[in-house]
């Protein structure tokens, strides 16, 4: 499924939550355009540790994934933000995000410090530990990116929106590339994926479609 959506509109209430600041940088924040989304899912998906997802076979009054105890679920259109921001971020050559954040309050006790040494996004993501993203995003691809998703916003660095978690969205996007109606950028979504309950802590692991 194709949809192409007016990101400014969309994102008209997140951006008084993740307005950026001078840690960003000198440049200002591109402008929201259209971004045209390919393969967008319409489920929510939810992520959390393997034992959280065991949690809900033995909870008898849990009704599905959204009630697991330390799980986080990112509707659609969180997916959509993440996917949108990321691109239009790459297409003006622009990252948020800051390699001095060591902030873990939101990673596992045993969360590797190692993947925040690199924390601009959106970065290329090469999927070296095999995991079962869309059958269009292939293992080492180039255009295949990561970028952490917020719930009910978008993640912007800043002190506003500091942490970036340890969830991401993947999508696939080459430079320059645009939708054959409308002109306007075009990503292709891969999954979603977490740190959260991977093993070693700095791999990923698929969230759960909910």
């Amino acid at each position: 499924m194709k949809t192409s959506l007016t990101f400014g509109l969309e994102l008209t209430a997140a951006l008084t939550s993740a307005l950026p600041t001078n840690e960003l940088g000198t440049r200002a924040d591109p402008d929201l355009v259209p971004v045209t989304f390919v393969d967008n899912p319409q489920h929510s998906f939810t992520c959390g540790t393997f034992p959280q997802l065991l949690f809900l076979a033995e909870c008898s009054g849990c009704s599905d994934v959204d009630s697991i105890p330390g799980s986080t679920t990112y509707p659609s259109q969180d997916i959509y933000n993440g996917v949108a921001w990321g691109t239009v971020l790459f297409e003006d050559s622009m990252t948020r995000g800051s390699k001095s954040d060591t902030s873990v309050s939101a990673f596992p006790v045993n969360f590797s410090l190692t993947s925040l040494s690199e924390a601009k996004y959106p970065h290329s993501f090469g999927n070296t530990e095999d995991i079962a993203l869309s059958s269009r995003c292939k293992q080492g691809d180039h255009d295949m990116y990561e970028y952490p998703p917020k719930t009910g916003t978008y993640y912007n660095g800043g002190n506003q929106n500091k942490n970036q978690g340890p969830d991401r969205v993947v999508f696939l996007h080459g430079e320059g590339e645009t939708d054959s109606v409308e002109g306007h950028w075009e990503s292709i979504f891969c999954g979603v994926m977490t740190h959260t309950g991977a093993n070693p802590s700095n791999n990923f692991i698929l969230c759960a479609d909910s």
